[in-house]
């Protein structure tokens, strides 16, 4: 409710607004209909023509007294104008026929050029206002030639007007004997006259409407060219070319500008009809090779027919053959375009987004063609000047090739997605071939097991970004098998995978096994020729996916290969009871050792060992026992070195050590430490406690020696002597003469 009080502002409730913006609406509608109204009846002005819809007189014939304005044509049939004579009773009818009207003015002269639109009239026409001819459009018999695709606007002399009196317009129609050409008379809903610019400015603004679409279409086409240049495999874009090109000369050829550069009729409807004949076809070529479908035999066959109204088109070039063709061409044209839609929308179905803006277009076209074939068939006719003005087919085909065009653009860019994940994928496995390359040279060159356990695990973690790990190996025995190498501690995941397996998970080429919240546990064997040599497990927080098993399945087998070379070459490298380098390996290193010593300045030390009265103590105890002995002494001068140190044995019961940057005191200290771990160990075999001890000879190089040989000789002798003076101790090194 509004209230108003003296000396305060008007306020409003909130009921009160529905009412103010209803009453703001009526007053709107008010000031709008009086811009409508302010002509008089009889009379027009530029804004607004003067209109001539209504009942005429009509009569078929072709007498030319009927122009005459004196004609008494009271007897004449009425019939609605603007509208078919085929819907006033005389349908079918093909020939000459005559249209009159009489209308008063009541107005001052007007002083701008005066314009009669007449809209669409099918085919020719002749044009009398008061008796005299103002225009013609086409030639009637006996050399006809049609003009229905041509707008009427003829001008007026103003001398030929009556602006205060009445006036009289007869239209002479002629209407062509074309085959399938069923309606005669006036096809536009507009009929009046008035400013002559005004009806040429709005059809400019229809004709550069038109010609922009169909310019703009066939630039469209010519884009996607070279697409299909670059690349012949991609034959969507090919035909979406040719239906551009098709659609945009079909536009063109609808304009009113085609009659500016062309008087032959028939020709300007063959450019009209021949790619308007093929556009289907590529319509549906365009679908099937977008979506990469198998063309059906029905559509291959509706191919050929509209590959053949072409040629029997160009073959007869008349008219009548050209409407003859259309009803089979629309019957065609329907069954191609619901093949399409339906094509759009099984696609649609598959969540493909560029079906979906085809299927659009495609169903906006189809709505806009089956109105065009309604009306050219005379089924109804649209009363609306506004959308009589708008060319809806070029509209709706722009609105096609817009939606088709964006979804090639779709199509072009998930393509070059795929093609950028698939270059991402192959980098990603080169550089994963090439890790694995990397790999299996440096684990090739890995000639020690416990080494190339921890080189696994290091890989495993740096591929697979794994939180945990562990490589098991199999024992000598192959009775069980033994960590070599762990990267923290399994635990929980590693205890359920174990208590729940045991030792037959290896008999598994891979497990996965979800732990808990979210970690996943990774088994790999490492087999060779069939048979497991080992595992390698992995845990981390998230799931292990197909590139990382495929990964760690390439490197498992290097490390697998990689592990029996490195049991090859502890076998040819090493003695089989004591586990410590053999002598063929121990003269290679020396001899490494010492050019060393020799290129970088620096001392090098060698102890050499014998077990005192080794051969008694086999005689005693028998040589099951001496092996036991020989294995525990090798285990305390194993545990008595650095890890620089090299412990190897000699032969029998004798040993050497490497002992690099040690000079002659520090090789004393050593030996005598060694001497005494041996005299203090306690060696039980069989209920039977033995203890022995070791005399030691050192050479230092290149104090005593110039050579590895003199090396081994200097310090051999220094252990015999060792031996001649009571054995059990440690001998300075004896100069070769």
């Amino acid at each position: 409710m509004i209230t108003v009080d003296q000396g305060e502002p008007m306020a409003f409730s909130k009921r009160s607004w529905p009412k103010l913006l209803l009453l703001i609406a009526l007053l709107m509608g008010v000031f709008l209909c009086a811009e409508g109204i302010a002509a008089p009846v009889n009379s027009f002005r530029y804004e607004q023509p003067f209109d001539l819809k209504g009942l005429w007189s009509f009569k078929t014939g072709g007498e030319k007294t009927w122009a005459a304005p004196v004609f008494d044509d009271k007897s004449w049939q009425k019939i609605p104008v603007p509208g078919y004579w085929d819907e006033a009773g005389h349908k079918g009818y093909k020939g000459e026929a005559w249209y009159r009207t009489h209308f008063r003015l009541m107005m001052p002269p007007y002083e701008r050029p005066i314009g009669l639109y007449l809209g669409g009239i099918n085919d020719t026409d002749q044009v009398f206002l008061n008796g005299r001819l103002i225009g013609q459009t086409g030639r009637f018999e006996p050399q006809p030639q049609i003009m229905y695709g041509r707008e009427r606007l003829y001008v007026i002399p103003a001398k030929s007007l009556n602006f205060n009196g009445e006036n009289v317009l007869a239209v002479r129609i002629w209407h062509a004997k074309l085959f399938n050409h069923n309606v005669g008379g006036f096809a536009s809903s507009e009929i009046s006259f008035g400013d002559y610019e005004e009806y040429r400015s709005r059809m400019n603004l229809q004709d550069i409407w038109q010609l922009s679409t169909s310019l703009l279409i066939l630039f469209i086409g010519l884009y996607h060219l070279p697409v299909y240049l670059r690349r012949r495999s991609a034959k969507e874009n090919l035909f979406f070319f040719l239906l551009c090109l098709c659609v945009g000369i079909y536009g063109l050829m609808r304009s009113q500008l085609r009659f500016l550069f062309w008087d032959d009729f028939l020709l300007m409807k063959q450019f009209e009809y021949l790619p308007l004949f093929l556009t289907p076809l590529f319509g549906v070529e365009y679908a099937v090779h977008l979506f990469e479908r198998k063309r059906p035999l029905f559509i291959t066959f509706l191919g050929i027919a509209s590959l053949s109204f072409v040629l029997i088109a160009l073959a007869a070039w008349n008219l009548s053959v050209n409407t003859l063709l259309l009803t089979p061409f629309y019957f065609v044209t329907i069954i191609q375009m619901s093949y399409m839609i339906f094509l759009m929308f099984v696609e649609s179905a598959r969540n493909k987004p560029e079906a979906k803006v085809v299927a659009v277009g495609v169903s906006i076209f189809f709505l806009v063609g089956l109105n065009d074939i309604m009306i050219v068939l005379g089924f109804y006719r649209i009363d609306n000047a506004w959308l009589n003005a708008i060319d809806l087919i070029g509209t709706s085909f722009l609105a096609v090739i817009f939606c088709m065009a964006l979804s090639l653009a779709i199509r072009s860019m998930r393509t070059h997605e795929d093609l950028e994940k698939n270059r991402e994928e192959l980098v990603r496995k080169g550089f994963r071939l090439t890790s694995i390359l990397q790999v299996s040279q440096e684990m090739s060159s890995i000639l020690n097991r416990d080494r190339l356990a921890e080189k696994i695990i290091a890989i495993a973690h740096d591929l697979t970004e794994s939180d945990k790990g562990l490589v098991l190996v199999q024992n000598e025995k192959k009775e069980s098998f033994e960590i070599l190498a762990a990267k923290e501690i399994l635990g929980e995941a590693w205890s359920k995978i174990s208590d729940e397996f045991g030792t037959e998970i290896f008999d598994r080429f891979e497990v996965i096994q979800t732990i808990g919240a979210g970690k996943s546990l990774l088994c790999l064997p490492i087999k060779f020729q069939g048979e497991v040599k080992g595992a390698c497990y992995l845990e981390k927080s998230t799931p292990f996916n197909e590139e990382d098993i495929a990964v760690l399945k390439s490197v498992m087998n290097q490390a697998a290969i990689s592990s029996e070379n490195a049991k090859l070459y502890e076998l040819a490298t090493t003695d089989g009871l004591t586990k410590l380098i053999g002598h063929r390996h121990f003269q290679f290193l020396l001899q490494q050792e010492t050019e060393r010593a020799i290129r970088f300045h620096r001392t090098l030390a060698l102890l050499m060992l014998d077990i005192d009265h080794f051969k008694r103590l086999n005689d005693t105890y028998g040589h099951q026992a001496g092996d036991e002995v020989l294995i525990e002494v090798s285990r305390v001068l194993q545990q008595g070195c650095r890890e620089i140190d090299t412990v190897a044995r000699y032969g029998g019961e004798e040993f050497v050590l490497i002992l690099p940057e040690t000079d002659l005191a520090g090789a004393f200290l050593v030996a005598e430490r060694l001497r005494s771990r041996v005299e203090n160990c306690v060696i039980c075999y069989q209920d039977q406690v033995m203890r022995v001890t070791v005399s030691l000879g050192v050479a230092c190089f290149p104090e005593q020696a110039a050579s590895k040989e003199e090396l081994i000789q200097v310090a051999d002798k220094a252990m015999y002597l060792s031996k001649e003076r009571g054995r059990n101790r440690v001998s300075p090194p004896i100069f070769l003469k």
